[in-house]
């Protein structure tokens, strides 16, 4: 006997092909749709809650703001310190940082003419940094620090003196204060 001659169409236990199976695939994608919302639902829900709980521990401390205005100028002041520091080494130059009761500016200096005097930069102009209102600069030493090419404190802005400046931030409003210190080696720290 020959074997039975086999049939091009799919069998019923088989799956059907998606170019001669048009409408029994709309009855399984359809089936298949449906399976899946449900988990979706479920991860954009949590999702979303995930969103809205890092919305909220972001936003908590700045409620606050008073306390962190401290901490946040102080976090500045020391930051910008160090650049100053940095860039009169990188740029083999003098930077000045003047403190003032509620600001402080930075600004770089040249020796034109060979003097050993370190005069503004007038092509450069000095960079302002102005604080809240409630915070005071308070420098128990001198009001301006210089730093030179190589780092260091140059001793012509402390009176010829190498001593430790100590520059102390009080917030009026919290009665809280936090203590800088420069050393005659240009490192800024926070006491």
């Amino acid at each position: 006997m020959s074997p039975p001659p086999s049939s091009s169409l799919p069998s019923a236990s088989t799956s059907p092909l998606p170019l001669f199976s048009r409408f029994s695939d709309q009855v399984s994608v359809s089936q298949s749709v449906t399976e899946t919302r449900k988990p979706h639902r479920a991860i954009d829900i949590a999702v979303a809650g995930g969103i809205v709980s890092l919305l909220i521990a972001l936003i908590l401390p700045t409620l606050n703001s008073r306390d962190i205005r401290l901490p946040t100028v102080t976090r500045g002041l020391v930051d910008h310190l160090r650049l100053a520091r940095a860039g009169a080494a990188r740029r083999e130059t003098h930077l000045r940082v003047t403190f003032h009761t509620n600001a402080y500016a930075i600004e770089q200096l040249q020796d034109s003419d060979g003097d050993g005097i370190w005069e503004p930069d007038g092509k450069v102009p000095a960079w302002h940094v102005f604080l809240p209102p409630t915070i005071m600069i308070g420098v128990t030493v001198d009001s301006t620090v210089e730093f030179d090419a190589r780092g260091l404190v140059s001793a012509a802005s402390q009176n010829g003196a190498a001593t430790p400046v100590t520059v102390k931030l009080t917030d009026s409003q919290t009665k809280q204060s936090t203590v800088i210190e420069i050393l005659p080696s240009g490192k800024v720290q926070r006491l």
